[in-house]
């Protein structure tokens, strides 16, 4: 099997919602149309396992090359994809497979529990401006300092936890404004002007909830490897890049003035 025909795999198992490999497999509509396209069986699940390393490297490939620019308005935002059990101290299942990889503890929104952290830039029109997985515990300024957003131009809307008026006066200096919504107890507020754009932000929400309800990133059960759930990952944004139908920004200049 070609590296190619591995990223068509992980693609279509997004596109058909599966919840494990196994069950794309032993799908009889998927059998029967592969092999009238191809000629040629898919192969056994245990079989075609021993590829997903190498596929993750192609898919991180084309989805490099499928990312779009930035340059007026934007979104970044992170979200904790949970590839184990949500974690509690009499739980005695440890992960061994998983914590040698990159999966650690994090926090998410249904409690502590194993995985990795999505990072995702988006434009106005809803596209991939560019993307990392880390580990679950890393901050969400990391990948902004290792330079997320260094081809960006515009303004990028972020969350509370993106707050850092260091990284802001650097990026000020490079035709980038990063605005984060202040806390309560901070002096510099948002203006009428930036309250009315940051409503905006909710497309990065828009666009994990697409990935998670369209194409079921998260697998039900705790993959043997990290490989095995990046091949998920992966194969839902590469899924969602090919969806016309992506969550935009309806904002115009309309949206700049001062009524």
């Amino acid at each position: 099997m070609s590296l190619a025909r591995g990223v068509c795999l992980c693609i279509l198992r997004a596109q058909f919602k599966l919840s494990c490999w196994k069950d794309f497999f032993t799908n009889p509509l998927i059998l029967k149309g592969w092999e009238s396209l191809n000629g040629w069986k898919l192969g056994s699940y245990s079989r075609f396992m021993l590829k997903p390393p190498k596929i993750q490297e192609t898919l991180y490939l084309w989805l490099s090359h499928q990312t779009k620019p930035l340059g007026g308005l934007g979104a970044v935002d992170s979200t904790l994809i949970s590839l184990g059990k949500t974690y509690n101290k009499w739980d005695k299942t440890n992960y061994k497979a998983l914590r040698r990889e990159k999966c650690d503890l994090g926090v998410g929104s249904l409690g502590e529990s194993f995985g990795v952290k999505l990072h995702l830039v988006s434009n106005s029109e809803g596209e991939i401006h560019a993307f990392e997985v880390t580990s679950a515990s890393t901050h969400d300024l990391t990948p902004i300092k290792q330079g997320l957003l260094s081809k960006a131009l515009g303004i990028v809307l972020a969350d509370r936890g993106y707050i850092s008026q260091k990284e802001q006066r650097k990026f000020q200096k490079e035709s980038l404004s990063l605005w984060a919504k202040p806390r309560q107890n901070q002096e510099n507020q948002f203006c009428p002007i930036q309250a009315r754009l940051y409503k905006f932000r909710e497309v990065a929400e828009s666009i994990f909830a697409k990935l998670k309800q369209s194409y079921g990133w998260v697998p039900k059960w705790p993959p043997r490897r990290l490989s095995t759930g990046l091949a998920y990952i992966l194969g839902s944004l590469a899924a969602y890049v090919l969806d016309p139908n992506k969550p935009k920004m309806n904002w115009n200049f309309s949206h700049f003035s001062e009524k």
